[in-house]
């Protein structure tokens, strides 16, 4: 059965895309993107797709941009590079947050 929340069948192959994206990006950058997929899924929730559906994924891309991989059991190496680099993460948005007055 195809789980278009964890594991959509059009982004699976020998690699997983968000894994080919973290190694031609950085974590960092694919974080930033995970939130801003999650944004887009809330926003258009229930309008494409099945609402459960939409706010699995919403879900989903706000864990793994927090550094909680929901695929961990699968791949356990990217969720400890994803926790390794949220605290230098938090560490520059906070300095952004700082430096150009943005209440966070």
């Amino acid at each position: 059965m195809n789980d278009n929340v964890n594991s959509p069948a059009h982004y699976v192959g020998d690699i997983e895309c968000i894994d080919a994206m973290i190694a031609a990006f950085g974590v960092d950058a694919v974080k930033m993107y995970a939130r801003i997929a999650a944004f887009k899924y809330q926003w258009r929730a229930g309008k494409k797709d099945p609402l459960p559906q939409e706010l699995g994924k919403a879900i989903w891309y706000l864990r793994f941009a927090n550094g909680d991989d929901p695929r961990a059991h699968k791949s356990a190496g990217i969720a400890k590079t994803v926790d390794a680099d949220m605290a230098a993460y938090e560490q520059r948005l906070e300095g952004y947050r700082a430096q150009h007055g943005v209440k966070g």
